[in-house]
């Protein structure tokens, strides 16, 4: 029977295609742990809800999941250990057809590539050397991951911190340590990644070519690009915690408030945020992570 390959993205496509190995290809470009994602018997019902996530989705997306959800045949899903990529992967695996059989390639190191973050970094022939590793998803394995998928797609973020088996998919623990890290934080409403920056400006002004790659090296578990990043700054700036000089950013007055403890960052929020399907809305108690225990707490109702 015909394989599939299912591709993290496409920096690991352009090596894939130099690998001689045999099947078809489709390539998950989605970013499921951006903005608000539902839980829905019909993953096409998952997908047509984020159709506006970004732009030409149809071709991105739905096109891809049309290749994937059609296959009658081995399923081979390349994908890395990163809370970016360990969404998609739970997503794939609990909406994939049942008889296909499912194989996962999802290394966390290589022996050849130092600091390895990925496999985009792979050339064709390191990726095909990786084949060898596939691990076969059991019924109990893809059980696991639908548990995991409902539990990141619920209003209650208390259900993933309660997670413990995690079956073969041995980077998710991390993955949800990180993920708890994005909501705002008990003491200053800050999460992770906002701390992340005020503490990088707290020293000096700093551009993207400068603040980015700190993250990155600081923070490769979280697997965000440029655009996530971005964002984070950006409405940094838009609630007043950062000035924006010309493309440096420096700490303006309300982002030492905010570090100090004096302000909290939440309670500037307009609009609603989501994590998976927790909506976090502004003028409401949300969700708060603690940071020396990293739990989720839920504030009393005002």
């Amino acid at each position: 029977m015909e394989h599939l390959h299912v591709l993290n993205g496409d920096s690991t496509a352009v090596s894939f295609g130099g690998t001689g190995l045999p099947g078809r290809r489709a390539v998950w470009r989605e970013a499921l742990c951006e903005d608000r994602v539902a839980w829905h018997a019909d993953p096409l019902a998952v997908l047509r809800e984020r159709s506006s996530f970004f732009p030409d989705y149809e071709r991105q997306v739905l096109a891809e999941w049309e290749v994937i959800a059609a296959h009658r045949g081995p399923v081979v899903l390349w994908f890395e250990f990163d809370l970016f990529c360990q969404i998609n992967l739970l997503f794939l695996v609990s909406y994939l057809p049942d008889e296909n059989p499912v194989f996962l390639i999802c290394p966390g190191d290589h022996p050849e590539i130092p600091n390895f973050h990925g496999l985009g970094e792979c050339n064709a022939r390191q990726l095909a050397a990786l084949y060898v590793t596939r691990i076969h998803l059991t019924e109990a394995d893809r059980q696991a991951a639908r548990l995991l998928w409902k539990a990141y797609t619920s209003p209650n973020p208390e259900a993933l911190a309660a997670v413990r088996d995690t079956g073969p998919f041995v980077h998710f623990p991390a993955a949800i340590s990180l993920h708890l890290q994005r909501f705002p934080s008990v003491t200053t409403g800050l999460n992770r990644i906002e701390t992340f920056f005020l503490e990088q400006l707290l020293r000096k002004p700093a551009g993207l070519s400068t603040l980015l790659p700190a993250f990155w090296r600081a923070y490769p578990g979280f697997g965000f690009g440029d655009t996530q990043l971005k964002e984070t700054l950006n409405d940094l700036v838009q609630y007043g915690l950062l000035a924006n000089n010309g493309g440096d950013y420096s700490l303006a007055p309300d982002g030492h408030a905010v570090w100090a403890g004096s302000s909290d960052y939440v309670s500037r929020w307009t609009g609603s945020r989501w994590l998976g399907g927790c909506e976090l809305a502004s003028g409401q108690p949300v969700p708060r992570w603690n940071p020396a225990e990293n739990t989720i707490s839920r504030p009393p109702l005002q």
